[in-house]
């Protein structure tokens, strides 16, 4: 937590020593306040005493008078109270002022700080950390490192300055006395420890347990429809209570545990008041003590056992609070993958030299000289072209995208930096054996048509994500335009390199802001021949208030394929120089499917499109298939070339061909 406070405290330091100053003034006055009442009430019996014993008609005259005198000084002392009370108020109220103003504005830093950070999170980064954990780091962490800082400066101070306070003005009145006001705070300490002892390490556990039930809670939400459709509600219902179960025993043994703590800290102050009335019964009668001395005495005592309490119940919300911000800032300190502006010029191409291009003019040779890092040339073109993309022996795992689980996920005070370092190293021997993509060598020049090909599993869509930059390789190389991609900033990887997903994603709003995502000054005209070449002008274009029709979360009011033709729209505005298309004709007719293609390549005839999918009759026109099988290569050619030299294509394509082949039979003795 101190880390925290250190890079989030700066601008509210002038307030928070406001803060402590007023309320050591507010400590002060309140610590004076009992010996006011002691001497009020010494005075009042020592006259009251007086008064008794005197009799006589001459001594009547003068207790009248010193009557008088009492009651002005009654008068003086109670004035005195009054303003202590007053001044330990005000400064009450300031320094509740400025801990709100600290404690909110600090809290809404970090949030805002967190905000920031998840918005610009890799791919690989993000799924280290659920969503379900980070909106629980967002809320409920947040307000506990509020809480702590709200009552450090309000109450951190006060109850210690109380303690020793009191203890001191407690020897000061008796010595004797004060020895067992002191043991009786011991014995509240070894009580406190035994309590905390048992409680504090289940705190941790509770925070942790948050993270799992709003995990759960956001996947049943977002898959409530199948749920229902599936009749599956009651299974689910007794999941979360299996989940809920472990988080409502944890929270019952805490509660159990500290429950014990007010009986017992009030068990000891009283038994420890009727051991110090015990004392001074004699002593009191043998005039060694006042009656107002007494009375001060077990105000301090009373104070000082009770500011321990509430130190220990301090000491609980931060104890909470350091588990908390340990947490937040697990997310903070995620290092920036994305680099920064690395003044990749805009016309790179045209600026590479001959040395860093890399021609070919051999199908057949253009992975052995890259893999030899080789700079071929041909006397035809003496300005060399740098290919869109090339990949040097490149292996991904996804083992190592959560490899870091153990280091990043510090929900457990038990957490050490050994099991950490255990948990990775198993994750990176394991992901050895697990590559979803392994030893992926190829060249992409511009304008090229390029189809990944392969059953489910194959690694098309993680060859995608590499060639886009959402994930980084392992190992090996991908360049894009020349440079390592890792070069690039996300906002110029974006520029570059279009991706669409095969779930597209449409946030509320309109069409227009939709399209608009990576073109905010894109003009209609940008817009609507996007759409077109998406295939999607149509059907806005009959919406009755086309481009500002409204678009629901996640774009529920429109079809698969028509979310999915908007997000290829959305991708085409901002001219991306690479497209990535992973799989998105599957929400796709075979019809509108063909007519984009067709677009893509008539109107858009310099774009490098990477076209992926599972059938062989999207691809079969491409300039060149890669063929995956389980993360390996195993062809790379034209649909002629793939057919003859690689079983697995052509088996692919008997199979489709014959379902195919089948469909229409089907489809056919159906309508006869």
């Amino acid at each position: 937590m101190h880390k925290l406070l250190k890079i989030f405290m700066a601008p509210y330091t002038i307030k928070s020593v406001i803060g402590l100053l007023t309320k050591l003034v507010e400590v002060v006055f309140e610590i004076c306040m009992p010996l006011i009442i002691a001497h009020m009430i010494d005075a009042a019996t020592a006259s009251a005493s007086s008064a008794t014993i005197d009799e006589s008609s001459a001594a009547a005259s003068v207790c009248s008078v010193t009557s008088s005198t009492l009651t002005a000084a009654l008068a003086g002392r109670a004035l005195l109270l009054l303003a202590c009370a007053a001044v330990s108020y005000a400064c009450t109220l300031v320094c509740q002022y400025y801990a709100a103003q600290v404690s909110q504005g600090l809290g809404t830093d970090i949030r805002d700080a967190l905000y920031h950070k998840s918005l610009f999170l890799s791919a690989q980064q993000a799924e280290r950390i659920t969503s379900g954990s980070l909106i629980t780091r967002i809320t409920n962490d947040i307000s506990q490192i509020q809480l702590a800082v709200a009552l450090g400066i309000r109450q951190a101070s006060r109850w210690p300055l109380l303690s020793v306070g009191s203890s001191i003005a407690c020897l000061l009145i008796d010595p004797m006395l004060g020895a067992v006001a002191l043991a009786c705070c011991a014995a509240c300490a070894v009580v406190f420890y035994l309590i905390m002892k048992t409680a504090v390490p289940l705190y941790a556990t509770i925070q942790a347990h948050l993270d799992e039930i709003a995990s759960f809670m956001q996947q049943f939400l977002s898959g409530i429809r199948v749920i229902r459709a599936t009749n599956n509600t009651d299974r689910e219902v007794r999941q979360f209570k299996a989940v809920v179960a472990t988080q409502t025993k944890s929270l019952l043994d805490v509660s159990k545990i500290s429950s014990y703590l007010g009986p017992a800290t009030y068990a000891i102050m009283y038994l420890g008041i009727l051991i110090v009335l015990w004392l001074v019964a004699g002593r009191n009668a043998l005039g060694e003590l006042t009656q107002g001395s007494i009375v001060a005495f077990v105000s301090y005592m009373t104070t000082m056992l009770i500011s321990i309490g509430y130190l220990v119940n301090l000491f609980i919300i931060f104890l909470r609070a350091e588990a908390s911000a340990r947490r937040v800032n697990v997310i903070l300190s995620i290092p920036d993958t994305n680099a920064k502006d690395t003044n990749v010029p805009a016309n790179i191409v045209d600026q590479t030299t001959a040395s860093e291009a890399t021609i070919f003019t051999d199908k057949t040779d253009e992975l052995e000289h890259i893999t030899k890092g080789e700079t071929v040339l041909t006397a035809a073109q003496p300005t060399p072209s740098v290919p869109a993309l090339i990949c040097k022996h490149v292996s991904f795992s996804y083992s190592s995208v959560h490899s870091a689980d153990g280091a990043a996920n510090v929900d457990s005070a038990s957490s050490t930096t050994n099991v950490a370092d255990t948990k990775i190293a198993e994750a990176d021997s394991a992901a050895i054996s697990s590559y979803a993509l392994q030893d992926f060598s190829c060249v992409i020049q511009r304008g090229q048509t390029v189809g990944l090909i392969g059953g489910t599993g194959a690694g098309k869509s993680t060859a995608a994500q590499l060639f886009s930059g959402i994930y980084q390789a392992d190992a090996g190389e991908i360049l894009a335009f020349g440079l390592p991609i890792e070069r690039y900033s996300h906002a110029q990887r974006v520029a570059r390199i279009g991706y669409v997903d095969q779930t597209p994603s449409l946030m509320s709003g309109t069409i227009r802001s939709n399209l608009c995502w990576r073109a905010p000054e894109a003009s209609d005209e940008q817009l609507w021949d996007a759409l077109r070449c998406a295939q999607a002008a149509d059907f806005i274009a009959n919406l009755p208030q086309g481009l500002q029709s409204r678009v629901e979360a996640n774009g529920k009011n429109f079809s698969g394929g028509q979310r999915q033709r908007l997000s290829i729209a959305r991708t085409l505005v901002c001219q991306p120089q690479l497209l990535i298309l992973d799989d998105v004709f599957s929400a796709l007719d075979y019809r509108t499917a063909a007519y984009l293609q067709q677009a893509l390549r008539r109107t858009r005839q310099n774009l490098t499109t990477i076209l992926i999918s599972q059938q062989v009759n999207t691809l079969m026109h491409a300039d060149t298939i890669i063929v995956l099988h389980h993360g390996i290569v195993q062809g790379q050619g034209t649909h002629q070339e793939l057919l003859e030299s690689c079983e697995i294509y052509r088996e692919l394509y008997t199979s489709q061909q014959k379902h195919g082949a089948s469909a229409c039979l089907a489809g056919r003795d159906a309508h006869e």
